[in-house]
């Protein structure tokens, strides 16, 4: 009986080799990964850490459309966080979010709690993702003695929430 070959149904780019390199690797099918060094258990909190940091940027995409803040919070997010969780030692900046919450704070923006948010929803399951990666950048602290991640993120879903409450009251970001 002849067999046929399988072959990927998606690749990616080797761009070091100018090939082509299948997305299934299969190498994972026993619960292992790997993020750029030795393979790790997929339930490694720098794995969780990295999967929750993964979420947060689709869900900012979905949400922002074009807002300058939130396309500056995702090139954070994929050229300091996303490292920093890999090893490599960043000076993760606050400062551009918390100027960016002092503006928002000072509009005074009523939100009441317990109600279904409408215009700021996304913003709002934005930041509850946020929250959840921050909670993954915590054990990832407590693991490497690195709070970084988990103080940017702690800010960011501040921020989040004030964009959110900005977008319910005002339609805008």
């Amino acid at each position: 009986m002849l067999r046929k070959r399988l072959t990927p149904k998606y690749a990616v780019v080797d761009t070091a080799g100018g090939g082509f390199v299948s997305i299934t690797t299969k190498t994972g099918d026993e619960g292992m990964t790997s993020i750029g060094g030795p393979p790790l258990p997929k339930d490694d909190p720098r794995v969780e850490c990295l999967g929750a940091l993964d979420e947060l940027d689709a869900f900012l995409a979905d949400t922002a459309g074009s807002s300058e803040i939130i396309a500056a919070v995702r090139e954070d997010l994929s050229s300091l966080i996303m490292p920093a969780v890999c090893g490599v030692r960043n000076v993760l900046r606050t400062g551009h979010l918390e100027d960016r919450i002092a503006e928002l704070e000072k509009h005074g923006y009523s939100v009441r709690f317990g109600l279904a948010w409408e215009r700021g929803a996304k913003l709002n399951i934005a930041r509850t993702v946020c929250r959840r990666a921050e909670r993954r950048a915590v054990t990832f602290g407590r693991l490497s003695g690195d709070y970084a991640v988990a103080a940017y993120l702690n800010r960011l879903s501040d921020l989040l929430f004030l964009l959110a409450a900005a977008k319910e009251n005002t339609g805008t970001l």
